[in-house]
């Protein structure tokens, strides 16, 4: 049977607590971990973790937080295997007066980049589709996108574009599509192969598709260009 993170838990209660039912409150957080919560007036005031819940609210009765709380809650947690990246998440995300600093995310993946380079991606895919052909640079050398696009998908082969099974991805309007390129030029898409990049794209979109058009791929510096403009 599974077990849940939080075992026990005791919310928004006085600090009298633990000076006058020292004893009681000892029974369930004496050599507990767990999460815990300090309130002043009503307002969250200091978010921390500790190996002994017990021990560290009554060190908090002494230290630099002394006076500075007045109500506490508490969650005890099975064990402590991933209380510093709680604690981290919730530094992060309630910002506490009395925390001095933010948590941080350790080997956790910033987002914000790999996203932006996606919607940049998917509004090029959007343009050319109501613009039609375009040329565009590429890692320095012009490439005529029209002269491409006007070459029939079976005349071009994808068998050793990649020496490896490649991520290769398909926007259009508000759906994405994700498909893998093997080294032997064929697709791989919804537990299925395909031969050629439009075969791929016409079973993600279930219609007509030219797919060096449609699919994209990460080139040198990261961005997602269509597969076309990997030719000269």
């Amino acid at each position: 049977m599974a077990r849940h993170l939080v075992q026990k838990h005791l919310e928004n209660v006085s600090g009298d607590l633990i000076a006058e039912y020292k004893d009681l409150i000892a029974q369930h957080a004496r050599g507990k971990c767990g999460v815990y919560v300090l309130y002043n007036n009503g307002q969250m005031y200091y978010v921390g973790l500790a190996s002994n819940l017990n021990a560290r609210l009554n060190q908090h009765m002494k230290d630099r937080h002394k006076g500075k709380w007045d109500r506490f809650s508490m969650y005890l947690t099975q064990n402590d295997s991933h209380m510093r990246e709680l604690e981290a998440l919730l530094h992060r995300v309630l910002r506490p007066k009395g925390n001095k600093q933010i948590g941080r995310l350790q080997g956790s993946e910033d987002l914000r980049r790999p996203l932006k380079k996606a919607m940049q991606a998917k509004q090029r895919a959007q343009i050319d589709a109501l613009m039609g052909d375009r040329v565009r640079a590429t890692s320095g050398k012009r490439t005529s996108i029209r002269k491409i696009a006007a070459t029939q998908d079976t005349d071009r082969s994808l068998e050793g574009l990649v020496d490896r099974a490649t991520t290769i991805k398909g926007w259009y309007l508000e759906y994405e599509y994700t498909a893998r390129l093997r080294k032997n030029g064929t697709i791989r898409y919804d537990n299925q192969n395909y031969d050629t990049p439009s075969g791929a794209g016409r079973a993600a979109r279930r219609q007509s598709t030219n797919g060096w058009r449609f699919w994209h791929m990460r080139d040198d510096s990261g961005d997602w260009v269509q597969l076309r403009e990997f030719y000269e």
